[in-house]
């Protein structure tokens, strides 16, 4: 992981950070916006179902 990485987990924080809760936020980050993704595509098939 880069330290510009790093810093912009931490800013997010607002506290100093492992690299292991480095790992984790970008993980749980990443993990977020996919399931808002996954979530986006059921309701366009729901939509396209209706029509």
């Amino acid at each position: 992981m880069s330290e510009k990485d790093k810093q912009f987990y931490e800013n997010l924080a607002g506290k100093p950070l492992s690299d292991q809760e480095v790992f984790e936020a970008r993980n749980n980050f990443v993990g977020f916006f996919n399931l808002l993704f996954e979530i986006e595509q059921r309701n366009k098939e729901k939509v396209k179902d209706k029509n």
